[in-house]
Order: C-alpha cells, then structure tokens, then sequence
C-alpha cells in the first residue's frame, strides 16, 4: 500500500499504470484499497502529497520519477566518484548532472527494456531518478536496485564511531557500492582480473559493441544494453580473443553465462552465501578475490574481504589488523563487518 502511494505521489504514471506496478489486478481494486487505507482516493492522494514541481528538477517527457532518500550521513561525493571512475560506453554515461543507466528488467513474466537518470541532491538528502515509461510494470525493482547500488539503508554511525581513533581515520557517511545486475558486475569483476579500472571498462564496452542490444533513449551514445547470459555464451571464443579477452577470461564468462541460464547460479543480494561462494569457485578462472567481490558487490554481504586487493591494501596502508572493525552478528558465517568502504569495490 506505501509503495502505491509513493508511485502516485513520486511519478507521473497514470491511475492505471499505478494499479499495475503496484500489484493490483484492476483499477477498480487498487481504487477500493486506497479508498479503505486512506480514507481518499487516488486522485485526491495524488493532489494533496504531491512535491512542488521543482522537487526533482525536470523532468523528461513520459518519465517517471523515483525519489530515494538515504540514511544520513550520506558520502554522495564518493558514490558519484566511484560511478563516474567505470563508464560503461553505451550502457553509462555522465550527462547534464546526472548518471544515466540503460537497463533490462523482468516483470510479470516480461522482458522490460528503457533506461534511467540518477541525481544526488545533497540538500534534501535523497536520490531522484527519472525512469522511461517503457520501464513502469518494474518501477518496484528499480527502486529496489538503486538501493541496493547506492547503498541507501545502511546506518553508519556505528561504523564511524568505531573508525574514529588512531591510527584510523573517519570516513562519515561513506558506502559500499552495490550492483545493477548481477551477472553484468561479475563479468564486469571477471574482466578486471590484474588490470586497471580503465583497462576493464575499455574490453567490457568492446562486448557490449559487439553483442549488446540496442536500445533508444533520449541521450546520445547511451544506446546498449549490457548483452545477456546467452549471447554471451553464443559468443565464439575467437571472436571475444579477437577482442583483446584472454582466454582464461573468456572460458571464465562463457562458464559463468551457463551456470546463470541454467540456475545453477543466482547471482542477486539475499542468496545464500556458502553455496553461492561454492558455485562461483567451481567456475574456471575465478578465484578468492572475484568470489569476495561478487559477495561484496552482489550479494551485499556485510563480511566480504577481498584482501589481496590493491585497493583494499592502498587504502589500509599498514595499518593491522587488516579488518578495521568486525562485530559479531549470531547466526552469520563468522562476524559481521558493516559496509564501510575502503575504496577497493
């Protein structure tokens, strides 16, 4: 029912389109649940809590409009930073202030294809993403998924408290970055095996050319969807050499593509992590460091340590122990540590 309310108060999309993303079988219903929760109607909801029109900036002609607060302090900086440090050719791009993302989404047994505009606003403590009417019966996901991507819920102030002595440094307010897409981030990890960030970006955006549909948006150059399991396991093995992916790489995704089409993978945050771990390092080439990264990033596993990384051991410089700070949560595989970025993701 708030997720109905948000939908009518924070988007454009019509009485109809509302009913739908909200799972509601008919208009006539989701008019009846509102009326019975309310006491108003949805139009009436719609007039009363609607945002000025300045809220969230303008907005694109038939775009909905997401708005995400975050659990302050919030290190918007850093996020933008990180995002704007891996620019995916085709699938991402920094534009007029804002990130933008194209994306494919399933719902109600559909394929949804479209794409989304992500602003950071500081002053109001929140995100706002402006989402293609194409993408409206998976509003509900990509709510979800931006929280999960920014790091939106996670209370800091633990962390920092802990952080906040010598010979450490508080970081207030700064996050781990999450996923788009699961499969897409663990090729995306796979490609970056012992190369740079830009050197990964570089052979990820030759594959998306290659074997990423296409898609309008209103931007130029963000015209690609990340290609799918299964055009990347129809790939030819020369072909994606011809590319510059060495062969242990290519085994890796082609391995990696066919466990995700067939289940034996579910690479999504709230997966079981043992058994998700274990399947992953079955797969050629992929070792302890792209499976902590996965349960990192992926699976938004709060205890994941890629400790051979040269981020990871940039930043902790010599600090030891080499985990800042771990608190025991029963019931986990070991203690917890909070997501506190250290710049290594």
């Amino acid at each position: 029912m708030l997720w109905a309310k948000r939908l009518l108060t924070d988007t454009r999309l019509s009485m109809a389109e509302v009913a739908r993303s909200s799972g509601f079988g008919s208009v006539r219903r989701f008019n009846a649940a509102l009326a019975e929760h309310y006491h108003l109607t949805p139009s009436a909801i719609r007039r009363r809590e609607r945002p000025a029109p300045d809220a969230g900036g303008a907005s694109l002609s038939g775009a909905a409009l997401l708005r995400l607060p975050w659990r302050a302090p919030y290190d918007a900086d850093a996020m933008q930073s990180f995002l704007a440090a891996r620019p995916l050719a085709g699938v991402e791009a920094w534009a007029e202030g804002r990130w933008w993302r194209t994306l494919r989404l399933q719902a109600a047994g559909k394929t949804h294809v479209g794409w989304l505009a992500l602003s950071f606003d500081v002053a109001r403590g929140e995100c706002s993403a402006e989402v293609s009417a194409s993408l409206a019966p998976a509003l509900g996901q990509v709510a979800q998924m931006l929280r999960h991507l920014l790091d939106l819920d996670t209370d800091t102030h633990a962390i920092d408290a802990a952080l906040n002595q010598a010979p450490l440094r508080p970081l207030p307010g700064l996050r781990i970055p999450g996923c788009v897409d699961g499969f897409e981030t663990t090729v995306r990890i796979i490609l970056g095996q012992q190369i740079t960030v830009a050197a990964a970006c570089t052979l990820t955006a030759r594959l998306v050319a290659r074997w990423g549909d296409t898609v309008e948006t209103p931007l130029a150059g963000l015209n690609k969807l990340f290609p799918s399991p299964a055009a990347l396991l129809a790939a030819s093995s020369e072909e994606m050499g011809a590319l510059g992916v060495i062969r242990t790489r290519t085994t890796a995704i082609k391995a990696l593509a066919e466990a995700v089409l067939s289940q034996q993978l579910v690479l999504a945050p709230g997966q079981p992590l043992a058994p998700t771990l274990t399947a992953l390092k079955t797969l050629p080439g992929i070792g302890e460091w792209t499976a902590q990264l996965v349960a990192l990033r992926v699976l938004a596993w709060p205890d994941a340590f890629p400790a051979s990384d040269a981020g990871v051991l940039k930043a902790l410089g010599s600090i030891k122990p080499p985990r800042p700070w771990r608190k025991p949560r029963p019931g986990s595989l070991g203690a917890a540590m909070p997501r506190c970025a250290s710049g290594m993701a």
